[in-house]
């Protein structure tokens, strides 16, 4: 889901060239999804997993981070991506 955001994403293309290619995951984390209190009342916190890895594309190299997270069963995604 995230390299389909980044290939259509008009702004990484023209900086970065298309076609972009993704390589393996390089780091993760996962959190949340523990209990909490909320005005003294107990709710499920959501859960996230950030995720770290390398693209490229014809004209430079990049690293994405994204934030997935998960609430009330829909996934929710936050790419971002650094230049090199």
């Amino acid at each position: 889901m995230a390299m389909t955001r980044l290939n259509t994403s008009a702004q990484i293309l023209e900086v970065m060239g298309a076609p972009l290619t993704g390589t393996d995951l390089r780091a993760y984390v996962m959190s949340g999804g523990g209990l909490t209190l909320k005005k003294i009342k107990p709710s499920l916190r959501s859960k996230r997993c950030f995720l770290i890895f390398p693209i490229k594309g014809s004209e430079r190299k990049g690293l994405v981070n994204v934030e997935v997270k998960k609430k009330q069963g829909k996934v929710n995604q936050v790419p971002s991506c650094l230049y090199h």
